[in-house]
């Protein structure tokens, strides 16, 4: 019979489903380690983040929960992988400038979700232009998502990407400029509207 950490290790190995599905580690075999094995885990894990690392290896190290543990997720808040180092900003207070790191870094396909997710917790001025300049800069599928977050940190969408509006979002998803610009232009006016009354 396999002992906890063998089993834990084998639920470290992550194939294509277990990522699709965002699939943890399995942390209740924690709880049936002991103190050796896991400190072993903790070990093992610690040094994964080092060199690379996963968004559930922070998750697995708050789980263990010991001072040095507590430590490495708090490091894990300025990791090089922007899926490690958004996990870990999410499980602790969230600053602004977390949340602006968060968006100047996002990309379809890296982060985007948790950036849109931290937005949402952090309506300041300051996240309000690190949004608008992603709406601008980003890639096509980073566009759409941060002018829809615009919408609802201005008050004009009840959730962070209304269906109802979905049309007028994706117009900021297409490569030509006449269009872009014509999609700017009604944005641009209740942006000015929205931050003049802010400063009142």
């Amino acid at each position: 019979m396999k002992t906890p950490i063998e089993r834990f290790l084998e639920s470290m190995e992550i194939d294509y489903a277990k990522w699709r599905e965002g699939e943890s580690y399995d942390l209740a075999l924690m709880r049936e380690m002991s103190q050796i094995e896991s400190n072993e885990v903790e070990a093992l894990l610690v040094d994964r983040l080092k060199r690379d690392g996963d968004w559930r290896d922070v998750e697995a190290l708050a789980a263990i929960d010991t001072d040095s543990a507590r430590a490495a997720v708090l490091s894990a808040r300025k990791h090089q992988i922007t899926n490690v180092r958004n996990f870990a900003v999410r499980l602790g207070p969230i600053s602004e400038s977390d949340v602006i790191r968060a968006i100047e870094s996002a990309k379809a396909m890296d982060g985007l979700d948790a950036a849109l997710r931290m937005t949402e917790q952090c309506n300041t001025a300051a996240v309000r232009r690190a949004v608008l300049d992603m709406a601008r800069s980003g890639d096509s599928t980073v566009r759409v998502h941060m002018v829809a977050m615009l919408y609802f940190l201005m008050g004009k969408a009840r959730v962070a990407f209304d269906w109802e509006q979905r049309p007028y979002f994706l117009g900021f998803g297409v490569e030509d400029n006449q269009e872009l610009r014509r999609a700017w232009n009604p944005l641009r006016a209740e942006l000015e509207v929205y931050e003049l009354r802010q400063q009142k």
